[in-house]
């Protein structure tokens, strides 16, 4: 028995290998190794758009209907991601990462109950961030684009939207922008948009050390032994301050509703601006130096 079986173990396991590495070589040679479409009826299901979210004014006399596709795409999903200070930045525009936009608008008359298409916007726009004045008149958001995040205004009277300054906002923390709402003149206030802008002369972008400037020293001192809170994404080399730095440069600006823009003060980290009711003071929130390296941004 012990001479049969010496000869039939080998040439079952030769069978099985052949086997294997034909059938790999099959998976790897295949030209149709790519994500496959399904069925027209299931696609329809799965790409099917959902119902509008509805943005009441502030008049409660309009609201603003916004459509949503039913799934992102895999390259917005898969796009490279920036993860510093519990931060998740798209690097490549300056903003923070995400997924989810609309890509058209309507209005919609809460008396009548008509609406109406916005008109002057590009194909398959990305849109975030709407916001209303205070008056209802106007509507301000922002497109996102390759180049980076555009402010757009939307004149509520005609339905008609448009790009408002050529310059791009850096919304790593936030919208980037929002409604200062100064003193009245004449029977209706004068609106204007407080911005957080990319700079106009860039810095150079941090380049990674090809090797570790030194060691990754990290040092506790004595107390009571408590067990560490911890959080996802912190900075982790002197690298990552430099390139949090960077991403978080900006300028802060003004602009009107004609597209006016004035810039204003330094160009440092901020990660906030708020102006004062009346419009005359901006209350900023600034990161500084030194960085926590167990703490998130906040």
């Amino acid at each position: 028995m012990y001479p049969t079986i010496k000869l039939i173990t080998p040439l079952l396991i030769g069978s099985t290998f052949s086997m294997i590495a034909q059938g790999s070589a099959a998976a790897i040679a295949s030209p149709e190794n790519t994500y496959q479409i399904p069925v027209a009826e299931l696609q329809a299901v799965v790409d099917a758009p959902r119902g509008p979210m509805l943005q009441l004014g502030p008049q409660r006399k309009r609201a603003l209907l916004l459509s949503l596709p039913g799934l992102p795409g895999i390259a917005d999903v898969a796009q490279t991601e920036l993860k510093l200070a519990g931060l998740r930045i798209n690097g490549k525009i300056r903003a923070a990462s995400r997924f989810e936009f609309a890509n058209d608008m309507s209005l919609l008359d809460i008396t009548s109950g008509k609406t109406r298409k916005v008109s002057g916007l590009p194909p398959n726009p990305r849109i975030a961030d709407a916001q209303w004045s205070s008056d209802e008149r106007w509507l301000a958001f922002s497109r996102w684009s390759e180049q980076g995040v555009e402010l757009w205004l939307l004149d509520a009277e005609k339905a008609s939207a448009r790009r408002l300054i050529k310059e791009h906002l850096n919304a790593t923390t936030g919208a980037g922008f929002a409604w200062l709402h100064q003193a009245q003149t004449g029977s209706s206030p004068a609106q204007q948009l407080l911005l957080r802008l990319i700079p106009a002369k860039q810095a150079s972008l941090p380049l990674a050390p090809n090797a570790p400037v030194g060691p990754n020293v990290q040092q506790t001192e004595g107390g009571k032994v408590a067990q560490n809170r911890t959080y996802p994404d912190m900075l982790k080399t002197p690298f990552d301050a430099d390139m949090l730095d960077w991403q978080l440069q900006s300028q802060l600006g003004v602009a009107s509703i004609s597209g006016e823009l004035k810039r204003i003060g330094p160009v440092s980290t901020w990660i906030g601006a708020q102006a004062s009711p009346d419009g005359k003071y901006i209350l900023t929130t600034q990161l500084r130096r030194p960085y926590s390296y167990m703490l998130p941004d906040e």
